[in-house]
């Protein structure tokens, strides 16, 4: 839904360097604190991310599969120049990502259709049933919708299964 924080996505820090270029901040880097010199980092469930960093100047770049920056397309969000001190907090970047809704678990249970050949078709034993049991298909469902400015409702999802004979 609209709003909703993004969970697992991608965040970069980039300091600028001495050439007039932002660049990555290597992985362990002392520019961190230890409390996390993680880099890129994932956004927690709440998407929230941080680093504690020395006096400089920093970009921070968001990114995650299938999500767009909602203003320009691009498949992230970067801040504009964020000169360090003073400390910068309360930073939100925004991106666009398909509404996707996960079904914990379907199960479609599929049963031949019984003709004259095999017997009653109320007869749950007829010939027909016993030549061709019942078979189970069981998985996730996915629906996804195209992104959206506005909160989506999904409409009930059904999925119908048909057999053809042979």
């Amino acid at each position: 839904m609209f709003n909703d924080p993004v969970a697992g996505a991608t965040v970069t820090l980039y300091s600028l360097g001495t050439t007039g270029t932002y660049l990555p901040v290597p992985d362990g880097s002392p520019v961190m604190s230890a409390a996390n010199r993680k880099n890129p980092d994932l956004t927690a469930a709440d998407g929230t991310f941080g680093w504690d960093v020395a006096n400089g100047t920093y970009k921070v770049r968001a990114e995650k599969a299938g999500c767009t920056d909602p203003n320009s397309g691009q498949t992230f969000v970067e801040t504009s120049p964020l000169p360090v001190p003073p400390p910068v907090s309360g930073l939100v970047l925004t991106l666009s990502c398909p509404l996707e809704t996960t079904v914990p678990m379907v199960t479609i249970t599929a049963h031949p259709a019984r003709g004259p050949a095999g017997g009653n078709p109320e007869d749950p034993g007829g010939a027909e049933c016993r030549r061709h049991p019942m078979r189970s298909y069981t998985g996730l469902m996915t629906v996804s919708t195209p992104s959206s400015s506005v909160p989506q409702t999904l409409p009930g999802t059904s999925a119908r299964l048909s057999h053809s004979p042979g």
